[in-house]
């Protein structure tokens, strides 16, 4: 529990630093985001939470056939 706390800032540091050089790695930006929410949440701190997963839901990614026919979903990580 008190690792969290490092892992979440490493997670965010890395998906401000893709934001600031403006990657195009999208689908590693919403993993990033979607693992701080979980962070977030474990600690019970769901507003927190509840933003980094309006963050991740924001960004578009593309899924591949593969991952889309798994899950019929087009955005499988939403």
């Amino acid at each position: 529990p008190n690792l969290r706390k490092h892992v979440k800032r490493a997670f965010n540091s890395a998906a401000r630093a893709l934001e600031v050089i403006d990657s195009p790695k999208h689908r590693l930006r919403v993993q990033l985001h979607l693992e701080a929410a979980k962070c977030d949440a474990a600690e019970d701190s769901l507003i927190k939470a509840a933003q980094e997963v309006t963050k991740a839901k924001s960004l578009d990614y593309v899924a591949t056939a593969a991952e889309q026919a798994q899950f019929r979903r087009a955005r499988p990580l939403d």
